[in-house]
């Protein structure tokens, strides 16, 4: 059986809906306004639940109409202090809806580039001569799993990464014994680190130490309210939820 199959969709997809606001976009929790990052969340997971199984008809309950409104407003009212992060997912809900303004050329300053902030400059088509410039090579000993993630998406030269087999005995020691993984190796298993290690060992063609039981740890995150939490025990959030699919949809 895989992982898909032990999620149960039915109750997460309820606990996404129940965050469906007048706005139009999707919040944290039923008695709070719509965000940007849950609204990415969420009509991602639903677009996504749609791929994995072709009979759900999932995105067509959302109100393009509404979720249009909603996004513009909150990029004219937040277009001068929105972060990297929050730029692509407006252009990524654009991408995600037909109908729902595509947002990526904005002007923007950055400060500090990660690699995470470097990817989305990439996908924003916003990358120049003095980012590349900016960004330094990998260093595993003062990384964490996601800045080995985004590094590995950016297609690098093989002078910015350390050997693959180093990197893939790195993400196997993020396993701990629960399952998931740390945010480096010795650390504690959130959902979000699980996610970067096993996306990051799919990119390189590799396995995680303990397939069967990183599945039971991710499993183990869905909630009885529907969603998922950061780990086995917590409280569900769409980015949490969000994290679980990518990876059911990774290992599956």
């Amino acid at each position: 059986m895989g992982i898909f199959a032990r999620i149960n969709v039915d109750q997460l997809i309820a606990f996404l809906f129940q965050r469906y606001t007048e706005e139009g976009g999707f919040s944290t929790a039923p008695s709070l306004p719509a965000t940007i990052e849950d609204t990415f969340y969420i009509t991602d997971i639903l677009g996504l639940l749609e791929q994995l199984d072709k009979g759900l008809d999932l995105l067509s309950r959302i109100d393009a109409q509404r979720l249009s409104d909603f996004i513009r407003r909150k990029h004219d009212e937040e277009q001068s202090r929105l972060p990297l992060r929050l730029r692509y997912y407006l252009h990524r809900i654009g991408q995600r809806i037909p109908g729902v303004p595509v947002f990526s050329r904005d002007r923007f300053v950055y400060t500090k580039l990660t690699f995470e902030n470097f990817f989305y400059l990439q996908e924003l088509e916003r990358v120049t001569a003095e980012a590349r410039e900016r960004l330094m090579p990998l260093d595993l000993a003062e990384c964490t799993c996601k800045d080995v993630f985004h590094s590995l998406l950016l297609v690098p030269t093989p002078d910015t990464l350390p050997p693959l087999e180093t990197i893939t005995a790195w993400l196997r020691a993020c396993q701990n014994g629960d399952g998931g993984f740390g945010f480096f190796p010795g650390t504690t298993s959130f959902l979000e680190n699980s996610y970067y290690c096993l996306s990051a060992l799919s990119l390189i063609e590799a396995s995680p130490a303990d397939r069967q039981r990183a599945e039971q740890f991710i499993v183990s995150c869905q909630t009885g309210a529907g969603g998922c939490a950061r780990s086995i025990v917590g409280v569900p959030f769409p980015e949490s939820s969000w994290h679980a699919v990518k990876i059911a949809q990774i290992l599956g």
